[in-house]
């Protein structure tokens, strides 16, 4: 059951410059611990017909599943009591949507398939995205690197040689 009726909203997101929440809600099966779902990018202010649309019964959620690393040093404290969070804390995120215990990860969906809302819908899969491949950046830097290396024992090497009586 995906817990629809209190949507979580992650503050402090942002998408092509433009600020706004990722919507979160808890997916529970019996005898089950809860699974945090990632839902998308909502502008703000957060609209509330979108942040429960993408998610009527029967629609099938495809995503990536990613692990929580906790609050990073300069992140806000979330406030439970105000709704109010700002890095994902899966059991009490899970407590607050009405869902019994949460595991330490969660689902990050990608864009959504279901078209029979009427209203707006979370943005997914963007965080996907942000996968990047730096092995270019990676070898020039170490070949540099290694070329510097080089060129300092060069000229070493010939001060020695120089010094030699």
């Amino acid at each position: 059951m995906l817990h629809l009726e209190k949507p979580l909203l992650l503050y402090g997101r942002t998408l092509d410059g433009q600020p706004g929440v990722h919507v979160f809600a808890a997916l529970t099966a019996p005898g089950k611990p809860s699974l945090l779902i990632d839902r998308g990018f909502i502008p703000t202010p957060p609209d509330a017909a979108a942040a429960t649309a993408a998610g009527l019964p029967g629609v099938t959620v495809d995503g990536i599943v990613r692990p929580v690393t906790g609050k990073a040093w300069f992140e806000m404290d979330n406030v439970p009591d105000r709704d109010r969070w700002f890095w994902i804390d899966p059991p009490a995120m899970a407590r607050a949507a009405g869902a019994p215990g949460a595991v330490a990860a969660y689902l990050e969906a990608f864009e959504p398939t279901d078209s029979s809302s009427n209203g707006p819908v979370p943005t997914g899969g963007r965080l996907l995205g942000s996968i990047r491949n730096q092995h270019r950046d990676y070898a020039i830097t170490w070949f540099s690197l290694a070329a510097m290396l080089a060129g300092t024992y060069i000229v070493w090497l010939r001060r020695a040689i120089r010094m030699r009586p």
